[in-house]
């Protein structure tokens, strides 16, 4: 089932409420076309905004500034491609910095079905492993490891709508992703794997079994914003660009 940006965008936003709930610093701010998810750390790539083509859009990029800039937070904002245009001097005057476009990607899979590969790939289930995928997410992403870890906290363990998966070689932890999942809309978030074990085959391993985990549960569609560097990997699995975020 394919679904339209617009209900991907508030996909996003609820995802990113749902990654970081058991942060101690956890604030949210919701509506149907805007997002504000802050996970009370000092690290960027931890604090979300996501607006989507709305009559309030500049308003709620004004409270939502408001609110980050009164915790004094660095964030990320992702603008759709329908609302970039309107918010890009709003941003500017804001004094927010341009960081490039980003595909919003997409993916229905035929079968849930896994090659056989050197990689063992499974759905996280303790603390030790959750442990591991925050390592490889701290590696990664040259992120501090504790932020990570209280930033997600233990709602990828055992809280529902959300999932960890981590995939070894041999005994050795070398790549994670997260999965949130809203009816049959499966959101890819945190793709991580190290730069020695990148281009070997790891990425394509967890990834491949978080989606054959999660159609064998009945989901009909998945859903990411790549990096330029993911993007070839997701293109080469199925997904397809379906719009753009401007990233602020």
């Amino acid at each position: 089932m394919k679904y339209e940006p617009t209900y991907l965008w508030n996909l996003a936003g609820e995802a990113a409420s749902i990654l970081f709930r058991s942060s101690p610093g956890f604030t949210a701010h919701r509506t149907p076309h805007a997002a504000l998810v802050l996970s009370g750390e000092p690290v960027a790539d931890l604090n979300y905004a996501v607006i989507d083509n709305h009559p309030d859009a500049e308003r709620r990029l004004r409270e939502f500034e408001q609110v980050f800039r009164s915790k004094s937070l660095p964030i990320v904002l992702m603008f759709s491609d329908t609302a970039a245009d309107s918010l890009k001097p709003v941003a500017e005057s804001l004094g927010l910095q341009y960081g490039g476009r980003l595909p919003l990607m997409s993916y229905t899979p035929a079968s849930s079905d896994t090659k056989a590969t050197e990689y063992r790939a499974k759905k996280v289930e303790d603390m030790a492993e959750l442990g591991e995928a925050y390592r490889l997410i701290s590696k990664a992403f040259s992120l501090p490891f504790e932020s990570v870890e209280r930033a997600f906290g233990v709602g990828l363990l055992d809280g529902p709508g959300v999932s960890q998966f981590l995939a070894r070689k041999g005994d050795v932890p070398v790549s994670s992703v997260q999965t949130t999942r809203a009816g049959g809309a499966v959101g890819i978030w945190c793709m991580a794997t190290p730069p020695e074990h990148q281009r070997k085959g790891a990425g394509r391993a967890v990834l491949s079994h978080a989606i054959a985990y999660h159609t064998r549960q009945g989901a009909t569609s998945f859903y990411l914003v790549a990096t330029e560097a993911g993007k070839p990997l997701y293109e080469s699995v199925g997904f397809r660009e379906v719009a753009e975020a401007a990233i602020w």
